[in-house]
């Protein structure tokens, strides 16, 4: 097996390491999450109207940010999840 997880998402510039422990990833993936719903608070309700004033370009990169995360986010508890069966 080899030494690092290619994170698929990035193009495969970003590796996790064969022995990265399963509560660092979950740790992570925790913190991913954070980020992930604070950017997105701002999407709705009341922060929509703030969201809805910034350019097009502004928006798309702002929702790209957010794609990214959640794809991240699923490579590292793909990760996991192949860790607990190697286990």
């Amino acid at each position: 097996m080899s030494t690092t997880t290619r994170m698929a998402f990035a193009g495969g510039l970003y590796h996790i390491q064969h022995d990265v422990s399963r509560a660092a990833i979950a740790d992570q993936i925790h913190v991913r999450q954070a980020h992930l719903s604070a950017l997105l608070t701002m999407t709705y309700g009341v922060a929509a109207e703030a969201f809805g004033e910034l350019t097009d370009e502004c928006r798309d990169s702002y929702m790209a940010a957010c794609s990214s995360l959640s794809q991240e986010i699923g490579e590292l508890t793909k990760r996991l999840a192949e860790m607990a069966q190697e286990a």
